[in-house]
């Protein structure tokens, strides 16, 4: 699995910023998809788990959040927390690292859409 993730940050970034490293890599167990009708919570399979994952990687000048079109995050962080949030609108992911018990939400929003992850990070290096 790390040699996917390496190459994907190889395709990602370009070759002159050579100091890129993983971040959050993070696995939910369960999301929650939220309208302005319902919303719907559910446990995720393991193939959606896999498909659900989410990556960011630090390129030596900005956090890019690689599983979500490689869009430049904002880092901030105070406390147990970090949040890495998309200027753009797109969503944020908050972690919390307690003594090596990596926590986190993702939420991702599109048009009046937002889907939340939760789940644990088996990788943790902001």
């Amino acid at each position: 699995m790390r040699k996917i993730i390496m190459l994907l940050i190889t395709i990602l970034i370009p070759v002159a910023r050579l100091e890129a490293r993983v971040v959050l890599d993070g696995t939910p167990d369960t999301r929650a998809i939220a309208d302005e009708e319902s919303v719907r919570r559910e446990v995720l399979t393991p193939e959606l788990r896999a498909d659900s994952r989410v990556i960011i990687i630090w390129d030596g000048e900005s956090y890019r959040w690689v599983t979500r079109e490689n869009r430049v995050l904002i880092h901030n962080s105070g406390g147990l927390f970090h949040h890495f949030i998309d200027p753009q609108g797109g969503g944020w992911i908050k972690v919390m690292d307690h003594g090596g018990n990596i926590q986190y939400f993702e939420s991702v929003s599109s048009f009046l859409t937002t889907i939340t992850y939760w789940g644990t990070a088996s990788e943790f290096n902001p």
